[in-house]
């Protein structure tokens, strides 16, 4: 497998919103899948493991989906 990763705008998400959306979306896919973020100047890079081709676009895409949502709750 390899890895596969997304970028994040500082100014669109919040880093716990991240944070949560990887620990909750995790749960729905298979042992062995990994994601964590960092930081690349303006933006948070997040990185998956053990997954590969569409079914880590769709794991990535929900990623963001949920930390957007999360971090328009936390802002309001």
């Amino acid at each position: 497998m390899t890895s596969s990763e997304i970028r994040l705008h500082s100014k669109l998400y919040r880093a716990r919103a991240i944070d949560e959306a990887i620990d909750a979306v995790l749960t729905s896919f298979s042992d062995g899948i990994t994601a964590r973020r960092t930081r690349d100047g303006e933006y948070y890079v997040v990185e998956a493991s053990g997954i590969a081709g569409e079914d880590a676009t769709e794991l990535l895409a929900d990623i963001a989906d949920a930390a957007l949502i999360l971090t328009v709750e936390k802002d309001h």
